[in-house]
């Protein structure tokens, strides 16, 4: 059957999936699997990220959280807002396996 491609141009999609038409030229029609979204997925690694468990995961976590205080801290410093022995102090006190310390510590970085 012949469509003319003033009445269908490129690229439109057709309501009736047996009058379907390949308006590229040199392609057969593909199905939804062998669409665009599968050349992309054949093209990319399988697993970009390695299998973590979720204690590495949590352990991340909780070092990126340490490190962004201690930049906050490092912040606060040079705005002003402590000294560098304030400064010293408070980081021995994030380090201090004293959950009290860890507390006041991490209370002071929030107020400051």
């Amino acid at each position: 059957m012949y469509m003319d491609p003033n009445k269908y141009p490129a690229g439109m999609l057709v309501n009736n999936p047996d009058k379907v038409i390949n308006t590229i030229p040199g392609q057969t029609m593909t199905t939804t699997g062998d669409g665009i979204f599968s050349r992309l997925q054949a093209q990319m690694p399988h697993d970009p990220l390695p299998t973590r468990t979720l204690s590495e995961i949590v352990g991340r976590l909780e070092r990126l959280e340490l490190e962004n205080k201690f930049l906050r801290l490092k912040i606060a410093c040079m705005e002003g807002k402590f000294s560098q022995e304030e400064v010293t102090n408070i980081r021995k006190m994030m380090m201090s396996q004293d959950e009290a310390s860890v507390t006041l510590a991490n209370t002071i970085i929030e107020n400051a």
